[in-house]
């Protein structure tokens, strides 16, 4: 009979006080024992990492957290036509009326006529 692989789990309270282990890149060690030498109380590495991981989280208490998109594939695509429009009316012709201008960028971002009927991303109506 084989003997289990499973590792028993300690109790809540023996794992309270044993923290966990994090993993750092030795460019991100370096950050935090430089930070953690200029403090006045000299904390050790852990003790930094655990003010920092602190700092940074009340930090973010006030903040709103942002809302998830509804679905991951769809975000990239917001996401490009946002940054294409912007980068569009950036390049708009500054002496154009806005009607061109507006004429202009529709046409720009349906694409060509020739390739709008192979774009996966559009129905064919």
């Amino acid at each position: 009979m084989s003997r289990s692989k499973a590792v028993p789990q300690k109790s809540s309270a023996a794992t309270a006080e044993q923290g966990r282990a994090v993993r750092l890149t030795r460019e991100l060690l370096d950050l935090v024992d430089a930070w953690a030498l200029s403090q006045k109380q000299r904390p050790n590495r852990s003790e930094a990492v655990q003010l920092l991981v602190k700092t940074a989280l009340e930090g973010l208490r006030d903040r709103p957290m942002r809302e998830a998109p509804e679905s991951n594939r769809e975000s990239p695509r917001i996401r490009a036509k946002e940054l294409a429009s912007d980068a569009l009316d950036r390049l708009a012709e500054a002496g154009a009326t806005s009607e061109d201008r507006a004429s202009r960028k529709g046409r720009l971002m349906k694409g060509p006529e020739e390739f709008r009927n192979v774009r996966r991303d559009r129905s064919n109506s």
